[in-house]
């Protein structure tokens, strides 16, 4: 469930990054911040600021692609304030580095910076895409990275980091994060996202989600034998078609 909850989910390997995250940030020089578009304040990397404090940081509204247009510009404009920089990318795609020249650090031509987040925003396929290779390994769930990963290109030594979580996430934030993948799906029931997913997007009731869920079934042929809906399909198929885009260009989270 993730209705009105809070949700605990922080595994000792967690703890553990943290510390050598720590270890680490006295020898960068700015870091990356990176959150996903569609809801850019819950998805923010909250479990890792006291790590960071006052070092300089890039904020990249990650899977820009995915989120309504017109809200993630009026999102960047809010944050471009707060940051040191805002970046909207797709990270499947290269990005170019010519932003660098545009933030003030002193007269250094060399740059060192690490990347973090929650698990599953994107952070080492951004590290792929900035450096324009494919060397970290990216899997759609989340906890596949478990270490400190450093490469370099160019001007930028890059380090890229495990998804940290807070060690509480409030409501609405667990919700957003739950629809969005970036927690383990064995810790959620998949069939009761998928419905609040569904009430949230078309503002209906949870009665009316059922039926809905039950439409998106038959619609997409997932009848078991005996011709009882596939109710745990049609929600996985559901899930998977709004993470991926196929619903449309959606945020999660608006400025009132």
């Amino acid at each position: 469930m993730v209705d009105n909850n809070e949700l605990n989910w922080f595994p000792g390997h967690m703890a553990k990054s943290l510390k050598k995250i720590k270890e680490v940030t006295r020898f960068i020089d700015f870091w990356f911040e990176i959150v996903d578009a569609r809801a850019p304040v819950s998805t923010q990397a909250a479990g890792v600021y006291s790590v960071f404090k006052n070092k300089p940081c890039i904020l990249v509204l990650n899977r820009y692609d995915l989120a309504n247009k017109s809200e993630t510009d009026r999102w960047a404009n809010y944050f471009s304030e707060k940051y040191m920089y805002v970046l909207k990318v797709n990270s499947k795609k290269n990005i170019n580095l010519d932003f660098l020249n545009s933030i003030n650090l002193g007269n250094k031509k060399k740059f060192r910076a690490m990347v973090a987040g929650v698990p599953n925003v994107g952070k080492s396929s951004f590290i792929n895409s900035i450096c324009h290779l494919k060397k970290l390994k990216v899997e759609n769930r989340a906890g596949v990275t478990r270490d400190l990963s450093w490469i370099s290109f160019k001007n930028l030594e890059i380090c890229d980091t495990p998804g940290i979580l807070p060690t509480k996430l409030h409501f609405p934030s667990s919700k957003y994060i739950s629809y969005l993948g970036l927690i383990k799906s064995e810790i959620l029931d998949l069939e009761d996202l998928s419905l609040n997913l569904m009430s949230d997007l078309y503002k209906i009731k949870r009665n009316e989600a059922v039926e809905k869920l039950s439409d998106f079934a038959r619609a997409n042929g997932l009848v078991s034998k005996g011709g009882t809906l596939d109710l745990e399909r049609a929600s996985n198929l559901f899930i998977k078609k709004f993470r991926m885009g196929n619903l449309g260009r959606i945020s999660l989270e608006v400025l009132d």
